[in-house]
């Protein structure tokens, strides 16, 4: 499924759910795969139903939380990006989504506490140092320094 094709990936997750409907990590990869084939609709469904069956599923709280920053909905996207970096503080990728989030709501200080963090883990991390720079200059604020 990481490499597509996403349609026969997505037919293959329908016939499995017919034999385990009540398997969260089908329903996230059906929803993955329909997100991909820009089938929103059945990805909201399938998302919905993964939720339902495991509500803190980080897989399908990571693919709610990429749906409403990429809708612009960054308030419930850093609510939730916000709980999955407080459960895994290492998931790089979650503290970079929740850094763009709070930068989008207009909290400089703490999208750059979330670039911090992503220095922590890695300091070579080339985004983070960039973004933290642009911060910087967004702000005058020296005390957004690494």
């Amino acid at each position: 499924m990481d490499v597509g094709p996403y349609g026969p990936a997505a037919a293959a997750y329908q016939r499995a759910l017919t034999l385990a409907p009540d398997e969260a990590g089908l329903w996230v990869s059906l929803a993955l795969t329909s997100r991909q084939l820009r089938g929103f609709q059945t990805m909201q469904a399938a998302l919905k139903r993964a939720l339902d069956l495991e509500p803190e599923n980080p897989d399908a709280l990571k693919l709610l939380a990429d749906e409403l920053r990429d809708q612009n909905h960054y308030q419930e996207a850093a609510h939730i990006y916000g709980g999955l970096v407080q459960r895994d503080p290492s998931h790089i990728d979650n503290c970079l989504s929740l850094a763009k989030c709070f930068f989008e709501l207009g909290d400089i200080a703490t999208a750059a506490s979330a670039l911090r963090q992503v220095l922590q883990l890695d300091p070579a991390h080339q985004s983070a140092r960039e973004n933290l720079a642009f911060l910087q200059t967004k702000t005058h604020a020296p005390s957004l320094a690494a």
